[in-house]
């Protein structure tokens, strides 16, 4: 609670403290940008990028079509983040800004060189989040 960033990491409680015992004294003002790294696509390599949460006008649901694979035959979902161009107002025009929508995907790690269908069959692969460029 005396931490000057506490309010950025725990913004709900730093709000419910607030209101029992007052707003502490040194709080400065949080970033509004959230980093993250997007896979590149080359193997293995990232890219550290910025989102400003302002600019994301929608949150879409996406189903990939399925293949003939195994593993994929009970298909893949991921969510596509429409953000808007820089200096442009949230709405529907922001459908158009391809270039900066984002898809978040869940997919199996595979730590090893061999790749096993039987644990990707059963779910035995830790699943890790990916930010990915729509395009």
């Amino acid at each position: 609670v005396l931490d000057a960033d506490y309010a950025c990491r725990r913004p709900a409680l730093a709000a419910w403290f607030a209101q029992r015992i007052g707003t502490p004294q040194g709080a400065v003002p949080c970033e509004t940008a959230l980093p993250y790294l997007q896979a590149d696509n080359d193997a293995g390599a990232m890219s550290l990028l910025t989102l400003e949460p302002a600019r994301v006008y929608a949150v879409d649901y996406l189903l990939a079509e399925g293949n003939g694979q195994p593993m994929s035959r009970w298909g893949h979902s991921m969510l596509r983040l429409v953000i808007c161009a820089p200096g442009r107002a949230p709405g529907p025009a922001c459908r158009l800004d391809l270039q900066y929508h984002r898809v978040l995907s869940f997919r199996a790690f595979v730590g090893d060189v061999q790749i096993s269908s039987w644990r990707g069959l059963t779910g035995s692969y830790p699943s890790r989040l990916f930010v990915l460029p729509l395009n």
